[in-house]
This record gives structure tokens, sequence and C-alpha cells, in this order.
């Protein structure tokens, strides 16, 4: 007996910050409702070993007026709120309003790239952003995981970086997968990962959010004469960095490799899906886009429990 695929898996979200900016969109469904949405970017700054790191971290909202029973949707109440709530943008740092996400949940985000390819990400949700005085800024997730691969990170050189990636799914509302990555850092993290965490294992892992911009510092000039060119880009990092897991869940409380097999033939024919949609707009007078590429990405073909 295992845990019932339909039973969606705890994931909680926690964000304390700096409200550094908010961006309002609205529209109407096809039934007719309004809705409004608001993305707010919360800036998040924490010491990670001895050094402060500051992180972006965007949360959305969702929202009708009112929910399907009538009651004013508080979701539609979070954002007539946050219009009126100081930014980083608009007061600077110190002016700036602190908030609270205390029940976020993060989610699978994927879309069809101009080449046919599948990006695939994450994102946060959620329908409380609350206004606070105090408190430490973190942003963290709680959740429980169902592991399908972990393997050594290798850099762009094809060395490796001492890090280990955990490949793992989430399962959401329905039973629906959520397919994320997340990378252990720590050294000592990562042999305690090694010793006591399995492919097929469902567990729960504590998670620090990170998502910031980071110098790439990189030389070229060929094998001439002369001095190097020294070049510097920067690139957005978006990382779940595993500070803590629990350990494996016993077999009762865990999902079936099974039925978590099922769920993800299930993600992969939703984006065969997208991919075709995609295809059939570009066949209708868009810019035209690379052939589309597999179903999954070449990360999922790496998943040792298919």
């Amino acid at each position: 007996m295992s845990r019932d695929i339909n039973e969606q898996a705890l994931n909680e979200v926690t964000v304390c910050g700096k409200l550094s900016d908010v961006t309002f969109n609205n529209g109407k469904l096809s039934d007719g409702r309004a809705w409004e949405s608001a993305v707010a970017d919360i800036l998040v700054t924490e010491n990670v070993n001895g050094v402060d790191e500051q992180s972006i971290i965007s949360v959305k909202v969702f929202a009708t007026p009112l929910t399907s029973t009538g009651k004013q949707h508080p979701g539609w109440q979070t954002i007539q709120e946050l219009k009126n709530m100081n930014t980083i943008q608009n007061v600077g740092l110190d002016a700036a309003q602190r908030v609270g996400v205390r029940k976020g949940e993060i989610r699978e985000n994927s879309f069809v790239a101009r080449s046919g390819q599948v990006v695939t990400g994450w994102a946060l949700n959620t329908t409380f952003v609350n206004k606070i005085t105090n408190g430490a800024d973190k942003a963290r997730a709680r959740l429980m995981v169902f592991i399908m691969d972990m393997h050594d990170e290798v850099n762009s050189e094809g060395d490796e970086t001492g890090r280990l990636i955990i490949k793992g799914g989430v399962v959401g509302y329905g039973g629906k997968l959520n397919v994320m990555e997340f990378v252990v850092e720590d050294p000592d993290y990562v042999e305690n990962a090694r010793r006591t965490l399995e492919v097929n294992n469902t567990v729960v892992l504590n998670v620090r959010l990170r998502v910031l911009a980071r110098e790439e510092t990189y030389t070229s000039g060929g094998e001439g004469w002369g001095e190097e060119i020294v070049e510097t880009t920067t690139r957005t990092v978006r990382e779940l960095v595993v500070v803590g897991a629990n350990p494996p869940l016993d077999e009762e409380f865990a999902y079936s490799p099974d039925d978590i097999h099922r769920a993800f033939n299930e993600r992969k024919a939703e984006i065969e899906q997208m991919q075709l949609e995609a295809k059939n707009r570009s066949a209708k007078g868009k810019a035209k886009t690379a052939t589309p590429g597999p179903a999954t990405t070449p990360a999922d073909n790496k998943y040792s429990w298919e």
C-alpha cells in the first residue's frame, strides 16, 4: 500500500523581505468574469557561508473578485492591497514595505522556446502577501519530493563541481506531476544525501530559494601571442538549494514508482501538445521556429526509474 497519487504532496513556501516591485495585469475569463493578477518581486537578503546573498523572489497572485461560493476572493483583496504598498522602485530600499508570503506554493513552469525545445523551471503562486514589520529575510520551501535521479553536477568544461543534482517530482492537485531540479552544495549535505537518499525514495526536503544575477569571467584570444582578452557576462541563477532532508518515508506514506511513472507520461503528453500548439501558431504566419525536439528535456532522459 502506498500514498494515493491524487493526494497532493507537502508544498509550503515562505518568503520574507522588502517589496521591490509589483507588476499588475487584468482581463476577462471565457465566461465573462473579470480577473486580475499581480507579480510581487521581493528582495530577500540572507547570509550564506558568511556572505550576504540577495535574491529577487517573484510571487504571483491570480484571482477573480468572488469565489465559487460567492464570497470575496482573498487573492483579489491581496492584489488591491499590493497596489497601495511602497516598493523599492518607487520610494527606495529604506521606505519600502516589508512583506511576507506564508502560504505559497511552488510549481513547475514550462514553455516552448523558439527552437521548439521545452524550457522547464519553477514559479511561485500564493493567495496572501501580507505586510510585516519584523522577522529575518528568508526564502524557504518545504516539499515532499519523489526522487527520480541523482547525479554529480558537471560544469561546461566537463569537470565535476562537487555539487549534487537531484531531479524530483512534486505531486500537485489532481495527481499532476511537477518535475524540478534541486541542488545540494554544502559538502556535508552532499555526503549525507548520497548516504541516506536513493532513487524512488519519497522524502521531505528543506529548500532555500536562490534567484540572483551572477557575473562570470572568461578569457579569449586564442593560442597566438599578446594579451588575453578578459570578458565578463551576467546570467540569472535560479536554484532550489537543499539545506536539509528528513529520512525517506515508509512505503505506506510514499508514492509508488508506478504511479509516478504514469503521471510522468501524462506530463510528457501535455508537453507534446504544448509543442504542437506552438508549431501550429508558427505555421499560421508567425516567425518560423526550428523543428521541435524531443517531448522531454534532456535531463528527463537520465531518470533511472523509467
